[in-house]
């Protein structure tokens, strides 16, 4: 019994971890709204935080391994040198808690998944949106269209995982949320989260739909004949959608830069690049540290790549790019047969990894730090990921254990 309800905690906080721009904001806002002070909303879920965190201390002793405790360990050490000895030592003083609790603590979490978590993690993703819908239209769209843009991403991770079950399961409340999430990204997001998503659409069906070609067929024609139905109502549709937006009180930056004709554009991108290929000739080998680029732009870097050689220089930077992408590659080519194992890792590929190639900071993303336990799990286990396949109705299973 003590074994159930601390796997149960274990989920509650996993729910936490996959939604915390969602569902962490609403609750926080709904206590805080029933309290009648919105310091108490953050207050308390500190607290129910802490508490699921204890309770689920047995889950976590039962699953990580003496190797997750280290690179944790090493991970926590390393942050606190450099907000001692660091030339932005007051960002990473005034961003301890939300770096050490919201994201460096994700390593332990995503190294406790299991396969069958990701049933868990659907209900999760359809009550984050559930979530988003009920706050916009009762605590004030005005509040949220301020963070709508980086909420987009997470969003990006609820439709896709809910888009995997409508494929394989052809559940019509999964098609619902699944036009909702799409309809909120559209209004709400960014160029890159809507990009990724309508290429997540298109290749989930050749990818998810395995042999039933009548289903891919079909769904295909729906796509062009949607696809075509946009193309010739282009802008009026276009219209009504930032008319409709505008009227929630939000802002699309997609549908503006559709309007203007300029969503493939560079933001200034290329200036920021510029300045941190530049900077980093002074300080070549060594790096700036943790956030260095903070230090030079007074914000990140934009780039993964830059930001980690900006921070550690060219040795050690490149190093560490190289790791990273040898454990995507190991941690991909380890789940190939494996569905529920792949579809984990393109979310949070998707939305903790690939993102950082262009917008935000590894730093303070909780879902980077959730891939690399996610991978650390799949790669020291065997058969913590092959569980029974979850495949289309009418298919094969490929792997039974």
């Amino acid at each position: 019994m003590i074994r159930i309800k601390s796997e149960f905690a274990f989920l509650l906080l996993l729910s936490f971890a996959w939604s915390p721009q969602v569902i962490g904001l609403f609750l926080k806002v709904f206590i805080g709204k029933v309290l009648g002070n919105p310091e108490l909303g953050q207050l308390v879920m500190v607290i129910i935080i802490v508490i699921l965190v204890l309770l689920s201390i047995k889950y976590f002793v039962s699953n990580l391994k003496f190797r997750d405790y280290f690179i944790f360990f090493v991970m926590l050490m390393t942050y606190i040198y450099y907000m001692y000895n660091s030339i932005v030592q007051y960002y990473l003083v005034e961003k301890v808690n939300y770096i050490i609790f919201q994201c460096l603590s994700m390593v332990l979490i995503g190294t406790s998944l299991k396969s069958e978590h990701i049933e868990w993690l659907h209900k999760v993703s359809i009550a984050a949106i559930s979530a988003l819908v009920i706050y916009i239209f009762t605590f004030g769209k005005e509040t949220y269209s301020e963070q709508a843009m980086a909420h987009s991403y997470a969003m990006l991770t609820y439709t896709c995982l809910i888009y995997y079950y409508y494929i394989v399961k052809n559940n019509k409340i999964d098609l619902i949320f699944l036009i909702i999430g799409y309809s909120l990204i559209l209004f709400m997001g960014s160029r890159g989260p809507f990009i990724l998503l309508n290429l997540f659409l298109i290749s989930g069906i050749i990818l998810f739909s395995q042999k039933n070609y009548r289903n891919k067929f079909i769904r295909l024609v729906f796509i062009f004949i949607v696809s075509l139905i946009i193309y010739l109502l282009f802008d009026q549709i276009l219209e009504l959608s930032l008319n409709l937006s505008n009227d929630l009180g939000l802002s699309s930056r997609v549908l503006e830069k559709m309007t203007d004709r300029t969503v493939f554009q560079d933001d200034g991108r290329n200036d920021i690049y510029e300045s941190m290929i530049t900077a980093l000739k002074s300080r070549l080998w060594t790096g700036y540290g943790l956030a260095g680029d903070r230090y030079l732009i007074d914000s990140y870097s934009h780039n993964i790549f830059i930001e980690l050689i900006i921070s550690f220089g060219i040795i050690i930077g490149p190093i560490l790019i190289l790791i990273l992408l040898i454990t995507i590659v190991k941690s991909f080519y380890k789940q190939r047969l494996n569905p529920k194992g792949i579809i984990l890792l393109v979310l949070l590929f998707s939305g903790g990894f690939f993102k950082l190639i262009w917008s935000g900071s590894y730093l303070t993303e909780p879902y980077f730090f959730l891939m690399i336990g996610l991978m650390l799990n799949m790669l020291k286990r065997k058969r913590n990921f092959q569980n029974r396949i979850l495949l289309p109705t009418g298919s094969k299973t490929i792997l039974n254990t």
